[in-house]
């Protein structure tokens, strides 16, 4: 499992060194494991002169233009798409202890057939556990999650006024209700338009949650 973090310079500039050495020390992913996705070039040449890895991603034209929070996804569907399982955190996300084990153990899941959730660790909300914080996830690499990191990019070039982590919630309860075989309408507050058209899922899943 890899590891990865997005930011501009207006983070990069006062965050670069304390993020490396905090999911290094404290979370256990060296920087053999762990990268930066940078939307800009400032913060490429910053992360470069220190010798941090660092991947310089321009977010898609048009509707997801200059966004960090859907350039996360469009890099979380990437990564699916090549086989690479990754724990994703934000740079303003401050871990006091890893979380390892808890990803090694939810890694394993997936080759025990008695667990169904095991494609995709979502944290849950301080007062609404069971309400996906995208700030901070887990995926396993296979079809189940990259078809869900698909339509959740489907949806945000459809609804790009639409917050991403209503987006992302959103598609996750349709593939748990799909999962458990109950039907389920896409709702809530869509822009432009209301919600889009609620689509068929071919790999439904649940997924764990866990409190950082």
């Amino acid at each position: 499992m890899i590891a990865f973090t997005i930011s501009d310079y207006s983070y990069v500039r006062d965050m670069l060194h304390e993020i490396f050495q905090m999911m290094d020390e404290t979370v256990g992913f060296s920087s053999k494991h762990f990268f930066l996705v940078a939307i800009d070039q400032k913060s490429v040449e910053l992360a470069c002169q220190h010798g941090y890895p660092v991947v310089m991603w321009k977010a898609y034209e048009g509707n997801l233009k200059d966004a960090v929070a859907n350039t996360k996804i469009i890099v979380s569907y990437e990564l699916v798409m090549r086989g690479f399982d990754f724990f994703f955190t934000e740079m303003d996300v401050w871990w006091i202890r890893s979380p390892k084990e808890n990803l090694v153990e939810f890694q394993k899941r997936h080759d025990d057939e008695e667990h169904d959730e095991k494609h995709l660790y979502l944290s849950g909300h301080q007062n609404n556990p069971h309400a996906p914080n995208i700030g901070v996830y887990a995926v396993k690499a296979d079809k189940y999650t990259e078809e869900y990191f698909k339509i959740v990019i489907d949806f945000l070039k459809q609804k790009p006024e639409t917050h991403d982590q209503w987006i992302m919630a959103e598609v996750y309860r349709l593939f748990q209700h799909t999962y458990d075989n109950q039907e389920y309408k896409l709702g809530g507050t869509f822009k432009p338009d209301g919600p889009p058209e609620t689509p068929s899922v071919q790999n439904p899943f649940k997924a764990k949650y866990f409190s950082p």
